[in-house]
């Protein structure tokens, strides 16, 4: 369609046209002269018949049919009948039935709001008008063919009702529109429905399946089998421009009705979806929403009619290669162990088919950055529950296992906020290395990977830098999500269920925390206390804080338990002053005999070992006792504990880890190491020998 001086992608889709587009009141089709779009072509021609359209799920329950009477309808059947007549000329001069399929039985709708009686056909579990709407409205035209009147998606949606705008302001799944009651404007999830069940029935070219084949309905066009009696037929539309196009004109045999959404949520001032047929096939497509298309409306129905459940086929879990294989089909995952918690590192990506999370309906699937196919899912589809719970609350399991694998089941908030919890509250540690717009290359140590894949919110896809996973927590419309935005932040949000977001499972069964175990052990013989060891690079460390004092008036004025309580003693070791630790400047100060007082030079040694100058102190903390979590832990055996120190008074317990070293830099201050909360680096400082710190002893090399 023409749009000026912008080439914007339209999807042709297959939309049903009003039966009998005939030349109206005996005139000919528009010839080139009176048809052309005074403004720049604007192409929106894109994917055919058998692309993947992208698709709404949509809920939904009758409604009154005070404004409509229908007559029953009969099941269509499937001939193919005869081919189209020949190309090259407008559709003959007829009524509108004349384009009907005569091996379809169909049914009849009247409009109680003008009297007028519409053609209805039953496919699959849908109902839908076999010509377009005809009702006048004040900004409505007719079209130079005998297809229905002409409408501007203003009309279409019916302006004058609550919930205008579709993609923000409802969560409707039935949105009725300028249709009769008990009917409504169709949703992007209806022509998924419809497409879906053309194919089931072996069909490939939709448009084919879905246009009349009679009396010349499609120029140029021999292929059309009206296999379902949706009789399409072309009819032309006004550009927004105010010019009629129709055949002949530069090309264009295409047309289009309106759907419910507008185009996406960065054009939605401008933009609506609508389905378009054309000679070359049909699909799903955005246009001004100045320009005036045509509208069929659909029965309201229940989408879950005949849905199922996901089966239950089983999953494999590796965790020595960190993998997961869904026996459903057969697809593999990463996997990545947090803490206790194992968790998908990539987002879920199955689809079921007729069932609740089918693709276009309860799921959408899409291949966004640098080609990484992925899907979203309506809440209620991650669940693995019927649509119709998408207005009230549900309740749920404690382990849902939803769509995810068997043994595997939808996080909750809780679960969530335990993770958040394990890797330190530092979101870019669950974010993966690249693709965030603001901040890359975090470098995460958790294998998490998220990525901006973004999410399917309002009426289409956004990419940027945002990622949202549900949560198997809910109200009566909303779900409960975490949100994730550059890669940095994370909040709870409470998202229409109606909305299209990322899933990621987590294991049913808990995890036993990774922790280093390799240790050595030494035994002091002064006091028989048993320290851990652990081999860095060439030296030898001990793994615990030293918790020797004798009764020399040095030990027992210059050491001390934190708070002056002896559990803490034996929890974190004692805290010395540089004199103290030292024994007045000795190498060996207070360490046992073949041992000595850590030195700047074993601090160098132990850093080159880790090589790791960003993540250092995160690798060597303990796996207990910090405030803020990191992880991987202890990597090296480390165990730095964070025992605080005192100078003065006792501070930061559970944040900071102090270390003497025995080299000094002036007769009151010498140097320590530090690793502390909410910091991943390993720091040096030269600072006072007054202050009570931990004390590290290292192994004397032979």
């Amino acid at each position: 369609m023409n749009i000026k001086g912008k080439t914007f992608l339209y999807t042709c889709l297959c939309a049903a046209l009003l039966a009998g587009c005939s030349a109206k009141n005996g005139t000919t089709g528009p010839n080139d002269d009176d048809s052309q779009d005074s403004s720049s072509s604007y192409s929106k021609s894109g994917d055919k018949d058998d692309s993947s359209s992208s698709g709404k799920s949509n809920n939904s329950s009758s409604s009154a049919t005070s404004g409509s009477s229908e007559s029953s309808n009969s099941s269509s059947s499937t001939n193919n009948g005869s081919n189209s007549s020949s190309s090259g000329t407008d559709p003959q001069k007829s009524t509108q039935d004349v384009f009907l399929n005569p091996d379809i039985e169909y049914g009849e709708l009247k409009d109680m709001r003008d009297g007028s009686v519409y053609k209805t056909v039953k496919i699959g579990i849908q109902t839908w008008m076999a010509q377009n709407l005809d009702l006048k409205t004040d900004n409505s035209e007719e079209s130079r063919y005998n297809c229905g009147k002409l409408y501007p998606w203003g009309d279409a949606v019916d302006l004058s009702r609550p919930h205008n705008n579709y993609c923000h302001s409802t969560d409707k799944f039935n949105y009725q529109g300028i249709c009769p009651d008990g009917w409504h404007l169709p949703q992007v999830h209806d022509w998924n429905i419809l497409v879906n069940y053309v194919k089931k029935q072996g069909y490939t070219n939709i448009g084919a399946a879905l246009k009349s084949k009679r009396n010349n309905a499609w120029p140029e066009d021999s292929t059309a089998t009206d296999a379902f009696g949706f009789s399409a037929v072309y009819g032309g539309y006004i550009s927004y421009a105010g010019v009629y196009v129709g055949y002949g004109s530069v090309g264009h045999t295409e047309s289009g009705y309106w759907l419910a959404e507008e185009d996406g949520p960065r054009f939605s001032d401008t933009y609506a979806q609508q389905i378009t047929f054309s000679a070359g096939g049909a699909g799903l497509g955005g246009s001004f929403k100045d320009e005036k298309d045509y509208v069929r409306c659909v029965k309201n129905y229940d989408i879950d009619e005949g849905a199922k459940p996901a089966p239950k086929a089983g999953s494999v879990y590796d965790s020595v290669a960190n993998t997961l294989t869904d026996l459903r089909d057969n697809k593999v995952y990463k996997t990545t162990q947090i803490v206790d918690q194992v968790w998908m590192a990539e987002n879920l990506t199955y689809v079921t088919d007729g069932g609740y999370a089918d693709k276009g309906v309860g799921s959408k699937c899409n291949t966004v950055k640098d080609s990484i196919y992925t899907c979203f899912y309506r809440w209620n589809a991650a669940l693995d529950v019927p649509s119709g719970n998408m207005m009230e609350a549900v309740e749920v399991p404690e382990k849902p296992q939803g769509l995810c694998p068997s043994g595997w089941h939808i996080p909750n908030k809780q679960e969530f906020q335990h993770l958040y919890e394990n890797v330190g509250k530092k979101v870019a540690d669950l974010s993966s290395t690249e693709g965030w717009r603001e901040i890359n290359n975090f470098n995460p140590a958790t294998g998490f990977n998220l990525q901006p894949l973004g999410y399917y919110i309002a009426c289409g896809y956004e990419t940027y830098s945002y990622a949202g996973l549900w949560t198997a927590d809910n109200d009566s419309s909303t779900g409960s999500a975490y949100m994730f935005s550059n890669g940095t932040s994370m909040s709870l949000s409470e998202i229409a269920k109606r909305k299209y977001l990322s899933v990621r499972c987590i294991r049913d069964e808990g995890a036993t925390p990774i922790e280093f175990t390799d240790f050595g052990s030494y035994t002091d013989t002064r006091d028989n206390k048993v320290y851990r060891t652990t081999k860095i690079g060439d030296d030898t460390w001990m793994a615990d804080n030293m918790n020797y004092v004798d009764n020399t008036s040095l030990l027992k004025t210059g050491s001390l338990c934190y708070d002056s309580t002896d559990t803490n003693c034996t929890t974190y070791g004692r805290l010395y002053t540089w004199n103290a630790a030292t024994l007045n400047g000795t190498e060996q100060g207070i360490c046992p005999e073949g041992w000595h007082i850590s030195t700047r030079t074993d601090w160098d040694n132990l850093e080159k070992a880790v090589n790791n100058t960003s993540k250092i102190g995160a690798l060597l903390k303990a796996t207990r006792l910090w405030k803020d979590i990191a992880y991987p832990k202890n990597e090296y055996g480390f165990t730095a504990i964070p025992a605080g120190y005192y100078d003065g008074s006792f501070k930061g317990l559970g944040t900071s880890a102090q270390f003497w070293t025995s080299t000094i830099v002036s007769d009151s201050s010498a140097f320590y190491y530090s690793i502390s909360s909410g910091n991943t680096v390993l720091e040096k400082f030269a600072k006072s020998k007054s202050v009570a710190r931990s004390v590290r002893c290292v192994k004397n090399k032979e």
